[in-house]
């Protein structure tokens, strides 16, 4: 009957008012987590020859170079973070860098210029991440921190996990994909009933 089916309908747009509300709310937060870690100096990473003794790796200091990441932007450049398997996140843009064509971006451990690794003990450029073509790949320098490549570059390595042993055996990943900043994915939000359907990315 009419009754059930405007029922039906009140039902499913109900339902999508609650999912776009949590939604435009999780963005939200890590917009305000973003603002505060970004204002945060972060301390407690020691390596080799560092005055500090202790052994274990903690979050680096950042400095305030990385904390405006559309300062970086450039023509042909896209943005890409580097997430670290149980590396925290919440480093400003520590590991947020715009690539180009043919300029490659350094990924390791302490001393490396872009793309960090703090959770376990590496070499300064143990790989590299670079777009040639518009396809981003990623090189492996010293192939046997990466030993399901065995040295043989990953083209195409966007959302594709890369597991990293460093010479102690110690194991995590890394996975390479396009930022988009808490601010556009809250526009595209606020954007969604210009089209049907959810968006096509994630929260």
């Amino acid at each position: 009957s009419a009754a059930k089916v405007i029922n039906s309908r009140l039902i499913l747009y109900v339902f999508i008012a609650i999912v776009l509300l949590i939604a435009i709310i999780i963005i939200l937060i890590n917009v305000l987590k973003g603002f505060r870690f970004s204002e945060t100096s972060y301390t407690g990473f020691s390596e080799k020859g560092n005055k500090n003794k202790s052994n274990s790796f903690g979050t680096p200091k950042i400095k305030n170079k990385h904390d405006d990441i559309s300062k970086q932007s450039k023509i042909g450049q896209i943005p890409i973070e580097m997430v670290v398997k149980n590396q925290n996140r919440h480093i400003g843009h520590r590991n947020i860098h715009y690539i180009g064509e043919s300029h490659p971006r350094s990924v390791g451990g302490a001393g490396s210029e872009y793309f960090l690794i703090f959770i376990i003990e590496t070499g300064k450029r143990i790989g590299e991440i670079v777009m040639e073509d518009g396809v981003v790949s990623f090189i492996p320098k010293e192939k046997e921190f990466f030993p399901d490549l065995s040295g043989i570059k990953l083209i195409n390595c966007l959302s594709t996990p890369i597991k990293v042993v460093n010479k102690k055996g110690v194991e995590t990943s890394i996975i390479f994909k396009e930022w988009i900043s808490p601010v556009e994915r809250l526009n595209k939000i606020m954007h969604i009933i210009d089209k049907q359907g959810l968006p096509d990315f994630r929260y």
